[in-house]
């Protein structure tokens, strides 16, 4: 009784929980999605665009037929 006790208790405390910590996550997420892209645009200022180019049809063409040669 006592461990169902301190599992239901848990249970609990984590189901309440649920919608702040899912805020945090998604506040968390939105602030690393601006930075990663803000990288990304940086990385790809020093890459010839037609390379870019070349390798997105590359890897759209993998992420439709992964029989393909793999671009990663």
């Amino acid at each position: 009784d006592t461990l169902d006790d301190h599992f239901g208790d848990w249970n609990w405390k984590k189901v309440t929980m649920f919608g702040r910590t899912l805020k945090r996550k998604m506040e968390d997420a939105v602030k690393w999605k601006q930075e990663h892209c803000a990288a990304l645009d940086e990385l790809e200022g020093t890459i010839q665009p037609m390379l870019l180019d070349e390798w997105r049809l590359e890897v759209e063409a993998w992420e439709e037929d992964n029989t393909k040669p793999n671009p990663f």
